[in-house]
C-alpha cells in the first residue's frame, strides 16, 4: 500500500491498506498509512481518527504526533497542532523521522508565533 501510496495511485494503496488491516490490524504503521492517505486526499477528520487508532494500539512514536500535528493543523486547531508537533520533538524517532526535525521546528515557531499574535488581538477589559 505505501507504495502505491508514494506513486499517488490512491484507490490501490486504499484496497492494499485494507487488506493489511484485516491481517494485521494491530500495526501501528498501517493505521499512520491510511492516514497519510486520508491527509492526500484532504480528509483530515478521518486522518485523525486512523492516527486515534495508531495511537490506541501503542503508537506513542514520531510518526504518530508528526500525522496528528499536520492534520490538525490543517483543520485550523493551531493549539492542538503545536502540541503534538512539541510532542513530536520530544519523541524517540527514527533516523526518517530525525531529518525532519529543522521542518517541524520551523512549523512550531510559526504556529507559536500565530498564538502569542492571537493572544495580544483579545480585547482585555479595563476594569
Amino acid at each position: 500500500g505505501t507504495a502505491y501510496l508514494a506513486l499517488g495511485e490512491v484507490e490501490p494503496a486504499r484496497r492494499m491498506l485494507d487488506v493489511a488491516v484485516s491481517k494485521e490490524g494491530q500495526v501501528v504503521e498501517i493505521w499512520v498509512q491510511l492516514a497519510v492517505l486520508e491527509q492526500e486526499l484532504g480528509n483530515h477528520s478521518a486522518a485523525l481518527q486512523y492516527i486515534g487508532i495508531a495511537e490506541q494500539i501503542g503508537g506513542h512514536k514520531a510518526q504518530v504526533y508528526l500525522n496528528r500535528a499536520y492534520s490538525l493543523e490543517r483543520l485550523g486547531e493551531f493549539d492542538a497542532a503545536l502540541s503534538a508537533y512539541q510532542q513530536f520533538m520530544a519523541s524517540e524517532m527514527t533516523p526518517n523521522a530525525e531529518s525532519l526535525r529543522p521542518s517541524v521546528m520551523r512549523r512550531i515557531a510559526l504556529l507559536a508565533e500565530r498564538q502569542q499574535t492571537s493572544e495580544q488581538d483579545i480585547p482585555r477589559s479595563s476594569s
